[in-house]
């Protein structure tokens, strides 16, 4: 059977979830590091297809490969932390997982870009950014939260990029209005969140600290929301 061009890096990426699963459950590293190697050819082919100009032409496809990248690159993360420790070699067990969860986060703010216009990208990654640390604090994963707080920056400037301007009103209401006055208030509610993480010991220093640039960040956008409207 062959699958066409527009389906192939999707078909790819099931076809490693499958390899890896499969590696895991007979424990054949053989089948996982080829699941790995599958996985990491369909995102260069799609990110080549998109340099190459030829992402254009099959620009209504491209949200499905991205989709199945962010639930495929996820779900490794979640099979590799289920599994108990020593399981697997510490280099893969925690390697693998810390960069499948990273990869999850690009691809589904990368989604959500592909999918929204411009001027509502910076609040949609602003809300992914929360759920992404979230699940990492719950998850107890670092680096998970690491690709959230990434997340947070992107967005805000997103929002200086495209929210700032006079981009028009949605039903008689500012859309910097509808846009940032929810960020301000992720924002601060992150920065609290981190405040509790750190208390409870789930958090380090370091990363706790970034609850101050949360309030600095959610502060100077009040700010100039203010200052603008």
């Amino acid at each position: 059977v062959e699958v066409p061009f527009r389906y192939l890096a999707a078909a790819w990426l099931g076809l490693g979830l499958a390899l890896f699963e499969v590696g895991v459950r007979r424990g054949a590293p053989d089948l996982r590091y080829q699941a790995y190697l599958v996985v990491l050819f369909a995102l260069w082919v799609r990110l080549l297809a998109h340099l190459s100009g030829l992402d254009d032409a099959l620009r209504q496809y491209r949200s499905a490969t991205l989709a199945t990248g962010t639930v495929v690159t996820y779900l490794i993360t979640a099979r590799l932390s289920r599994l108990a420790r020593g399981t697997l070699p510490d280099w893969e067990q925690r390697g693998v997982r810390d960069i499948a969860s990273c990869l999850g986060t690009a691809l589904a703010a990368g989604l959500l870009y592909d999918l929204l216009p411009d001027r509502w990208v910076g609040l949609a990654w602003a809300l992914l950014a929360p759920l992404v640390v979230e699940v990492g604090l719950r998850a107890g994963l670092p680096a998970l939260r690491l690709s959230g707080h990434v997340t947070a920056a992107a967005a805000v400037v997103a929002m200086a990029i495209f929210d700032f301007r006079n981009v028009g009103d949605v039903a008689a209401v500012s859309h910097r209005l509808l846009s940032v006055l929810p960020a301000v208030v992720i924002f601060a509610a992150m920065g609290m969140r981190l405040r509790i993480a750190q208390a409870a010991g789930l958090v380090g220093g370091e990363e706790g600290s970034l609850r101050r640039a949360y309030g600095v960040v959610s502060f100077l956008l009040a700010v100039v929301l203010i200052r603008t409207e």
